[in-house]
């Protein structure tokens, strides 16, 4: 019978250090409630905060323009997504912002949008995120219109659009039956009087319309 090669006194000596240190660090964590060891400590937070949870990690995305250790997540329940993010500082990862879009309407698409600005710079930077469920819908496109007028006539306000986006293959995913897609761009300026409205369309494979309407729900976020 062979016997266990033992470690050599400082590798266990390192190791045991290690070992301390990590949980020094975990007991300091949750008793002074600083930041959190890894990202995904930080995401089931806003999770918890916005009410969403069983969730799974559909894509995670870094954007360095927007903060340097800022890290998006879209995640996905049976009845929610959400689109949130987190940073990391000396202290640990933090949770920041989170907008939930829930998904029980019975609706052949769901979309909301996330629009992330730094204060002094004009430029924005849009997440559009949704999930269809009806197996028609093959395309889905973006339409980013201001309010140019008032028609009285209709009593309702005229939009042009200042830009169109078609989800492309690549924003796509599909998990447990259902499809999900999530589109950042990055919005250079609004030169309008009016704030940016997004009306999303979802397309069968002839181009003709399923379902069209204006996206109310997401939220907005300035970082410093």
């Amino acid at each position: 019978m062979k016997r266990r090669k033992r470690l050599p006194t400082r590798r266990r000596d390192a190791l045991r250090h290690a070992s301390r240190a990590l949980i020094l660090l975990l007991l300091v964590q949750n008793l002074l409630h600083v930041g959190l060891l890894l990202p995904v400590q930080a995401l089931r937070e806003t999770e918890e905060r916005e009410g969403v949870c069983g969730t799974k990690v559909l894509r995670r995305i870094w954007e360095p323009d927007i903060y340097k250790t800022s890290l998006f997540y879209l995640t996905a329940s049976e009845n929610a997504l959400l689109l949130g993010d987190v940073h990391f500082t000396h202290l640990g990862w933090f949770p920041q912002f989170g907008a939930a879009l829930d998904c029980t309407g019975g609706a052949p698409l769901y979309a909301a949008e996330r629009t992330v600005s730094r204060y002094g710079q004009e430029e924005m930077y849009c997440f559009f995120y949704g999930r269809a469920d009806a197996p028609s819908i093959e395309t889905v496109e973006l339409s980013l219109r201001y309010i140019s007028g008032y028609d009285e006539a209709e009593g309702e306000n005229i939009y042009q659009e200042h830009v169109r986006l078609t989800v492309p293959k690549e924003s796509w995913m599909e998990r447990d039956g259902h499809r999900y897609f999530l589109l950042p761009y990055k919005l250079e300026g609004w030169p309008y009087q009016t704030s940016e409205h997004t009306f999303v369309t979802g397309r069968d494979n002839a181009g003709k319309v399923v379902t069209e309407f204006e996206i109310t729900e997401g939220s907005y976020a300035s970082y410093g």
